[in-house]
């Protein structure tokens, strides 16, 4: 399946860089790079041992994206996201994994008026807002003493032997997400850069975390991710994509 959707991105950006191109449109950046998910939400202890039982609560995580600059300050854009996290907490007896993929439409702001990286000055500061839809599966874990994970609440991942079947959705469920954050680019040459990007994901599904036997009607669990991504640019001279220069 993973394999289906990133050939069907591919496909698409292929595409666009094609249509583009033959448009002469300027201002554009496609890329994706790798990072680390981390849980943020009212379930955390803030006790990040970086190696619990083998897992680590900071979660690998890819990401495609694709921007347009509509001047020097501002430009939109699309990001997908599949990542997860793990999350331990009471003296690491509860744990929480959770996977998801999340597909956003961003709008960032350059802090110092240059969206598009000029020649000049190869720095610019973002920051970014945006709203995703969410696709996620999660499941809470009682561990005992000889270190098992018995599920205790299920969301998405299918049929788990949770102890009380009111803890369990099988299929994986929907959320719109609030993201803000910021980044850092660089511009390497005319036809690359690099960001350092850090973002916070607000999901408005309080299943988020996959802890059923919480009641709250309020959205209190999310992620951060940050990554280091490489784009590839449009000249912003011509708008073409001409030949890799250093």
């Amino acid at each position: 399946m993973h394999i289906k959707r990133y050939l069907f991105l591919s496909i698409l950006i292929f595409n666009f860089f094609i249509n583009a191109k033959s448009q002469g449109v300027r201002g554009i950046r496609v890329g994706g790079g790798i990072g680390k998910s981390i849980y943020i939400g009212s379930q955390m202890d803030f006790n990040f041992s970086g190696n619990t039982f083998g897992k680590s609560e900071f979660g690998n995580g890819t990401n495609f994206q694709v921007y347009k600059a509509v001047d020097k300050r501002n430009e939109f854009g699309l990001r997908y996201l599949n990542t997860e996290y793990w999350m331990f907490k009471n003296s690491n007896t509860f744990a929480i994994n959770s996977k998801f993929t999340e597909i956003s439409a961003i709008y960032q702001r350059s802090f110092n008026d240059n969206i598009e990286i000029d020649n000049k000055s190869k720095f610019t500061f973002n920051s970014l807002l945006g709203l995703g839809y969410l696709n996620y599966s999660s499941v809470v874990y009682t561990i005992n003493d000889k270190q098992d994970f018995i599920p205790y609440s299920s969301v998405g991942d299918g049929f788990q032997p949770v102890s009380n079947p009111n803890y369990l959705i099988r299929d994986k469920q929907p959320s719109i997400s609030f993201i803000f954050g910021f980044n850092v680019g660089y511009r390497i040459s005319s036809n690359f850069s690099i960001y350092y990007e850090t973002s916070y994901s607000l999901s408005a599904s309080n299943h988020f975390s996959g802890n059923l036997s919480i009641d709250s009607k309020l959205p209190t669990n999310g992620f951060s991710y940050s990554a280091l991504s490489l784009y590839f640019n449009f000249d912003a001279k011509n708008g073409q994509l001409g030949c890799p220069r250093f």
